[in-house]
């Protein structure tokens, strides 16, 4: 249980107004909205192999889908974790059109012992 009382400022008291006032334009993130959509939605196809002369055992592939469905052509250039317990890569996320990104996606992956 909880008690919810008005003298403690609990947040059931409050108007909406109260917990969210309107900001000014651009002083929160308001000039670089955009209504809807993603920023990014394509498919990654990821694919780990064991191979013995692979970082930790692993060589990993990976692939985007729109550009070869459902295969996996790139080989990842694999680090091992600072742990060394695992492996991380990354793989680059970008979308030239605007509201676009450029960024890089990264993926870690440990045993689960």
């Amino acid at each position: 249980m909880h008690r919810r009382n008005v003298r403690e400022n609990s947040a059931i008291f409050r108007t909406y107004e109260e917990l969210f006032p309107r900001g000014k334009d651009g002083v929160l993130f308001f000039k670089r909205h955009y209504e809807g959509g993603y920023i990014y939605s394509q498919q990654i196809v990821v694919e780990a192999t064991p191979d013995d002369k692979a970082l930790l055992g692993w060589r990993i592939n990976y692939g985007y889908q729109d550009e070869t469905p459902n295969v996996a052509p790139k080989l990842a250039e694999t680090r091992t974790l600072p742990d060394q317990k695992g492996i991380a890569f990354d793989i680059d996320v970008v979308k030239a059109t605007r509201p676009g990104i450029k960024a890089k996606l990264r993926i870690e992956a440990r045993p689960w012992t």
